[in-house]
């Protein structure tokens, strides 16, 4: 399948598409609540990120200095967390296991690359296709990538969090394509959420790919996998 001879540019998505939690979200935060005397479970954290975790005010702050910033992001996730663990949110023990669950996931022990994105940046790098990043993540984001050894190969990376907006919204898409001076319409933009990859490149102009890893969709243009992407521009 060729995508579009006319790329001149791609945009690509961090959690899920990437990289993705070494780990499932509810067995770690229950395991480092038990050690902490929180009694919660797996299912009851699995259950409640999933009904929250769309529900949550975008992560998207704007401009700031760095405290400021490091300050509202992690009250975003001390938020979300606490109201994951129900009653259990007001445990006095809480201020410790959360910090200690923040920190994890700002490591490169939380998470792991899918098994064929190093080799296809490093296609795409040969192919002097310039490639950007815009995740719904924050400032913790580029720490992992450094770790996980793929910072290199992204001209920018933009962070909702730091950019004021957040996927679907089209401000972050405008922004990375100013960033590597192409148009929408010649930038591919590629992630694993329908609505917030698809429907928000989209509708900013960009072209989209979704990227099923379920391979259980055929919805517009879509793959199951990065393998051979380079092949197809």
């Amino acid at each position: 399948m060729k995508i579009n001879t006319r790329i001149k540019a791609i945009t690509l998505d961090a959690a899920g598409t990437l990289i993705q939690v070494a780990r499932p979200i509810g067995e770690c935060y229950a395991n480092f609540a038990n050690e902490f005397e929180i009694p919660v479970t797996a299912d009851q954290i699995n259950r409640q990120f999933r009904i929250l975790f769309p529900r949550m005010m975008p992560l998207a702050f704007g401009q700031c200095n760095p405290a400021e910033l490091g300050r509202q992001e992690r009250q975003w996730w001390q938020t979300l967390v606490r109201n994951c663990l129900g009653t259990q949110g007001r445990h006095k023990n809480f201020s410790k296991f959360f910090e200690k669950t923040y920190n994890y996931y700002a490591s490169a022990e939380a998470w792991r690359l899918f098994p064929e994105v190093i080799s296809e940046l490093e296609k795409l790098h040969l192919l002097g296709l310039p490639v950007s990043m815009v995740s719904n993540f924050d400032s913790r984001l580029i720490g992992i990538l450094q770790a996980l050894g793929i910072h290199q190969y992204f001209r920018h990376i933009h962070i909702s969090s730091q950019c004021g907006f957040a996927k679907p919204h089209p401000g972050i898409f405008s922004l990375a394509c100013e960033g590597l001076g192409t148009s929408p319409g010649n930038t591919l933009h590629i992630g694993d959420n329908y609505k917030l990859d698809i429907e928000g490149a989209e509708q900013a102009g960009l072209k989209a790919l979704w990227l099923d890893r379920s391979a259980q969709s055929n919805r517009g243009q879509t793959i199951a996998t990065l393998n051979n992407l380079s092949s197809q521009l």
